[in-house]
């Protein structure tokens, strides 16, 4: 069975779940997955969640959640609100204690540490078996916590990527757990592993990115620049908004930070960000956006480059709900 039809029979296996998860109940996805698309005829921009739930994409893992679970709510200045946590960099300096109940679902890479420290207690009644999850070997474990909250996890080493849950409920754990997938290209046609190449350039005359565009899709590659962190979505007014930001920066690419004050051989030139504007031509183009490194900085529409400054790059990257690491460049002020 193929990843994609792997998905929606996962996602029909929620109906399981508990008043917990009761969102997850009764609900299977189409299942359609497109290739990333740099320009041509729009495919469906997303893949749309059951209803009452959200995808969750990171490292090539792909996981249903219900719908109002906050993103990266972890860590420092965390809440007790139900989280799906992925695509985490740098963090703040801070300790707030995790919440007693709180409940989370946490894809990560495979640090495969004391299953103590994941679930910060220790795991009794453990049972773990070995699986294979969309081909690829891997191992399904659960387990309880000393404050009656369920424990559950797979570890695929082959894809280093592991998947952390905890829950007040066996079903609901469980239900997420079924929902795991391994994908190639996640539902927002994010590739796991970083298309090559550029942009084709746009038609001769356009603005920079299209100024109406239905939908804009963000692709995070993060702190290695290869693997997908994560990825989000702005459509109607948001989408209008940050082409807006994109089409009034300034023209060029913004100044390399002097050598002084940056080790270039410890942050070379990458592509950060992959965004995909599908545009009210029912076209997709791709722009390439590169925040991190000392030099060959801005963002890239195959044929001319924007400068980018803190304020942008936050225009984009507040879609992923994710930490990550910008080097010296403006503030936009």
């Amino acid at each position: 069975m193929s990843s994609m039809r792997s998905v929606a029979r996962r996602a029909a296996i929620i109906a399981i779940v508990t008043s917990t998860l009761a969102g997850l109940a009764g609900c299977a996805s189409n299942g359609k997955h497109g290739a990333p698309p740099e320009t041509g005829p729009a495919a469906p921009p997303t893949t749309a969640a059951p209803a009452g739930l959200q995808y969750g994409s990171s490292l090539g893992m792909q996981i249903l959640v219900p719908k109002d679970w906050k993103h990266n709510d972890t860590g420092c200045h965390q809440t007790a609100a139900p989280s799906l946590n992925f695509g985490n960099g740098p963090a703040l300096m801070c300790y707030t204690p995790t919440p007693i109940h709180k409940e989370w679902a946490t894809i990560q890479g495979d640090q495969s540490p004391a299953l103590g420290n994941e679930f910060e207690a220790k795991v009794t009644e453990v049972r773990e078996a070995a699986i294979t999850r969309d081909g690829v070997p891997a191992t399904r474990g659960t387990g309880k916590l000393p404050n009656q909250m369920y424990a559950g996890w797979i570890r695929v080493p082959a894809r280093h990527v592991d998947l952390l849950v905890r829950t007040r409920s066996a079903a609901a754990t469980a239900a997420i757990l079924d929902s795991a997938a391994l994908v190639d290209v996640d539902h927002l046609g994010c590739a796991t592993r970083q298309p090559g190449g550029t942009p084709a350039p746009p038609p001769r005359g356009a603005p920079f990115i299209d100024p109406e565009p239905r939908q804009v899709v963000l692709c995070y590659y993060g702190s290695d620049g290869t693997t997908l962190s994560t990825s989000g979505v702005a459509s109607g007014a948001k989408a209008a908004d940050i082409a807006a930001a994109l089409n009034a920066a300034p023209d060029g690419r913004t100044p390399d930070v002097p050598k002084t004050n940056c080790t270039y051989s410890a942050f070379p030139p990458r592509t950060d960000a992959i965004l995909y504007v599908y545009g009210s031509d029912g076209m997709a183009r791709r722009i390439d956006a590169a925040f991190s490194a000392c030099t060959e900085r801005g963002l890239f529409n195959g044929n001319s480059y924007k400068k980018i400054d803190v304020d942008l790059v936050g225009k984009f990257m507040i879609l992923v709900s994710a930490s990550y690491a910008i080097g010296e460049i403006p503030s936009g002020k």
